[in-house]
């Protein structure tokens, strides 16, 4: 399961990478949008072999849990 989360975060951050007002930032730029595990370089490097139709995919992929961890956050 550990590894399936991992996946998950990264996915996020390729998604992310993806979105068009984030995708004409500078790397600096959106560097704190996405930094964290796994570090920025890496999922920039992660993102750049995606095309943005396979962020889609990614995403409606992984929505599931990644609403369920959002609900997760949202607890006191």
């Amino acid at each position: 399961m550990v590894s399936v989360a991992l996946l998950c975060r990264i996915a996020n951050k390729v998604i992310t990478l993806h979105r068009p007002q984030i995708a004409r930032m500078s790397v600096e730029a959106r560097r704190p949008l996405i930094d964290g595990s796994p570090p920025a370089y890496y999922a920039e490097d992660i993102a750049r072999r995606f095309t943005p139709q396979d962020a889609s995919a990614l995403e409606q992929g992984f929505y599931l849990l990644q609403r369920a961890f959002a609900s997760d956050a949202e607890r006191p």
